[in-house]
């Protein structure tokens, strides 16, 4: 082994020390608020230490760990205020109209741990020159997006905002750098063990949902695995979300994500990913193609299923008719529930999209009075004080609109908003080499999955999954379909 080897191998250690050692010293905290939820804190802190253990390499074992958290929506909520000088200070007001409002309480998620301990990996490896040299190519516009949110955040002074942005600015930091790495790349053996690494971990993660998701359907309610991330829900109960369909109640699939919809887009990567694993290893590839299909039918999520449905077709007119394959993967499901689910929209029995309606008004609103700067990302709620919207059942709508692009004027006004639009360009312009069938299905998907929900712009997990979305899109367009 090299000395360079070495040193890097004694700052791994010595990183890897200086994370358990920070998570000691916060356990009592931590134990206070959950017992069980800072032991599943601590096994998966002792899973990255596995991955880096078995990949040899802390940048790819810390990515990895985020792929393994992604589904488990393990939280933590801040103060909302401090004392300062014997003096009260607000960092944030989660109510509206009287309402508590949970987008609107300052919130860590385990996967900014994960994002926390991919960027430091990089640094420690590549140093801090790697990162001042993305920032300092204007070209890609980080900089300059870097200012806007600093002045947004000191106008607003909010700590929602202020995470939100942190988390977000971070994660298109991160993705950058990924992109970096991946084409410096490592030795062909490394990737192989990293590729197959992560394919099992998604293998066994859509396994665990679909499988929590199926109960949750039959049992009409959680399973009490909140230390997991599952939300508390019940068929039938407000805040739940259910459907009814032949004159009963059935509560959507859940998994422990926040919502079946961010349940549903999972599905739909695992799905993308299956197909693109399907070209090197077919029994693997059709695993994920067939638990992501099934699984996704039980969250009733119809822009996704619907998706996913045009995928696979399109995928098998490619396997079937163009690569002359006889043979044809098939899944049967009953579909007459699912037919109601859908007739639901062009009738009186479905008032989601109605609802969605008026937050999209609600957001003209939001925008035409905040169009410079925005009210503040994670803070649309918040900015629709005094025309909140409400449900047919006369409750209060106090959530995002369903449409990233209005949320992200709402948010961040016009400036904000071009400047992320210039960030996706630029990605796209610099890296899309050529045109790609399975690269244009990714930003088809995220595009329409887009207009019609918010998570993949106001909830952490969503966010993940936009990036990977948008890097396998990358990815395929550089002509690298076979992961």
């Amino acid at each position: 082994m090299t000395v360079l080897r070495k040193n890097k191998f004694k700052r791994e250690f010595l990183f890897i020390a200086i994370v358990f050692f920070l998570f000691l010293v916060l356990s009592p905290f931590l134990l206070r608020e959950s017992p069980f939820k800072t032991f599943v804190i601590f096994l998966s802190l002792l899973s990255w230490l596995g991955l880096f253990l078995y990949t040899k390499n802390i940048i790819f074992s810390s990515l990895l760990y985020i792929f393994l958290v992604l589904p488990f929506n393990i939280t933590l909520q801040l103060p909302l205020s401090v004392e300062i000088l014997n003096t009260e200070v607000f960092l944030a007001n989660p109510f509206v109209e009287g309402i508590y409002v949970n987008y609107l309480v300052p919130t860590l998620s385990i996967l900014d741990l994960g994002i926390f301990l991919s960027l430091v990996s990089i640094l420690i490896i590549k140093g801090l020159s790697f990162y001042i040299e993305i920032l300092k190519n204007i070209r890609n516009g980080l900089l300059i997006f870097l200012v806007f949110l600093a002045i947004q955040n000191i106008i607003l002074f909010n700590m929602n905002s202020l995470l939100f942005s942190l988390r977000f600015f971070c994660l298109i930091v991160l993705f950058f750098s990924c992109l970096k790495v991946v084409k410096k790349g490592s030795t062909n053996f490394q990737k192989k063990r990293i590729i197959n690494t992560g394919i099992l971990i998604f293998l066994i993660n859509i396994s665990i949902q679909g499988f929590l998701g199926v109960l949750q359907f039959k049992r009409g309610s959680s399973l009490g695995i909140g230390f997991l991330g599952e939300s508390e829900i019940v068929s039938g109960m407000m805040g739940s979300s259910f459907v009814e369909l032949a004159g009963q109640l059935f509560l959507r699939a859940y998994g422990t994500f926040p919502h079946p919809n961010v349940l549903a887009g999972f599905l739909l990567l695992s799905l993308f990913l299956g197909i693109y694993r399907y070209h090197s290893k077919k029994g693997q590839g059709a695993l994920l193609i067939g638990i992501s299909l099934l699984s996704m039918l039980f969250t009733f999520s119809r822009v996704t299923i619907l998706l996913a449905v045009f995928v696979l077709v399109v995928f098998l007119v490619q396997e079937i008719f163009l690569r002359k394959e006889k043979k044809l993967l098939s899944i049967s499901v009953s579909p007459l529930l699912l037919m109601e689910r859908f007739q639901n929209l062009f009738g009186n029995g479905d008032s989601s999209w109605s609802e969605r309606l008026d937050l999209v008004k609600a957001s003209f609103k939001v925008i035409k009075e905040n169009w410079l700067l925005g009210v503040g990302g994670g803070n649309f709620v918040e900015g629709i004080e005094g025309f909140v919207p409400r449900t047919s059942r006369g409750l209060l709508l106090t959530q995002p609109v369903h449409n990233i692009f209005l949320l992200s004027l709402a948010e961040f006004g016009i400036m904000g908003t071009l400047m992320i639009g210039y960030i996706l360009f630029y990605l796209l312009f610099n890296n899309a080499k050529k045109f790609s069938l399975y690269g244009f299905l990714p930003f088809l998907c995220l595009f329409i999955v887009g207009l019609f929900d918010h998570y993949l712009f106001s909830l952490p997990q969503g966010m993940v999954i936009f990036a990977i979305f948008l890097f396998i899109g990358l990815y395929s367009l550089q002509g690298k379909v076979k992961v």
